[in-house]
């Protein structure tokens, strides 16, 4: 997996994996893209970092995105660290995605009309812990069904 840190013309940083690089038009092609979000305590003189992703609506991380070259100011390869941090995160917005894809937005729209931002988030975080719970409980159903999903292919006792 080739990642790199990218600095953006618009001040966005991002962490992405490195498809290719079309020499003619210099267009980057990318995948698995994450915004790198830089939030600081000055009070207490800390710098906190978190992860979204680059690019909003997407269903799949596997989706490509097209990055424009004359948009990129600066690359680096990401530090051991920065790669570590990463993945965890990756694996932490994509099983975001897999819940919230099931999502009735059309539902939630009629449902939120009326709504304060209070009530809103409220309804938001029951609605996504039931949707967790039901996966949690999917989950749990076809590991208990006493069909493992395991297909023989060599019985016992042949010979090849």
């Amino acid at each position: 997996m080739n990642l790199k840190q990218f600095k953006l013309t618009n001040d966005d940083e991002i962490i992405c994996e490195v498809m290719e690089i079309e020499p003619e038009s210099g267009e980057v092609i990318i995948r698995k893209a994450l915004r790198i979000i830089c939030a600081e305590d000055f009070d207490n003189s800390l710098r906190y970092y978190s992860f979204r992703p680059y690019m909003s609506f997407s269903d799949s991380f596997d989706e490509i995105i097209v990055l424009n070259s004359g948009h990129i100011i600066s690359e680096s390869s990401p530090s051991t660290k920065l790669m570590i941090h990463y993945n965890i995160a990756l694996k932490e917005v994509q099983n975001t995605m897999d819940v919230t894809q099931d999502l009735d937005l059309d539902e939630i729209s009629k449902a939120a009309s009326g709504m304060d931002e209070e009530e809103f988030q409220e309804y938001m975080a029951e609605t996504i812990a039931k949707l967790k719970e039901e996966a949690s409980t999917a989950s749990e159903e076809m590991l208990d069904s006493g069909n493992p999903n395991i297909i023989q292919f060599k019985p016992k006792g042949t010979v090849h």
